[in-house]
């Protein structure tokens, strides 16, 4: 839901409604995959405007961890999408991704990502 606020206000006020030790689990779509930007223009119906801009990206975890100890970033569908088209290689293509998005540049194209924001 983080993509929905304006993380300059909802982070300090995250961070201040946390309490010690605290720990906020998020799970964002990711901004860089060109198909599903795509996607996101073509179906204008399905998001606002300030929700479609605001989709994280690597930038907002790097503003994060100004208030945030960041932990276990992982990346989640990539080719696992395909399976909206056909269930039935949906566990194949879930192996596919649990192998494929731990490399590094590939990981980026996934369609969504969770990461844990720890209170220092």
């Amino acid at each position: 839901m983080l993509h929905h606020l304006d993380l300059n206000y909802a982070f300090p006020e995250l961070k201040r409604i946390l309490k010690p030790d605290g720990v906020i689990l998020a799970v964002e779509a990711l901004d860089y995959n060109p198909f599903i930007k795509l996607y996101r223009n073509l179906t204008p119906q399905m998001r606002t405007e300030w929700e479609k801009s605001h989709i994280l990206s690597y930038k907002d975890i790097a503003f994060a961890s100004k208030f945030f100890k960041i932990k276990e970033i992982r990346h989640w569908h990539l080719f696992s999408i395909l399976g909206v088209f056909i269930p039935f290689a949906l566990p194949l293509l879930n192996a596919i991704d649990s192998f494929i998005l731990r490399i590094p540049l590939i990981k980026m194209m996934s369609w969504m990502f969770t990461f844990e924001l720890h209170k220092k």
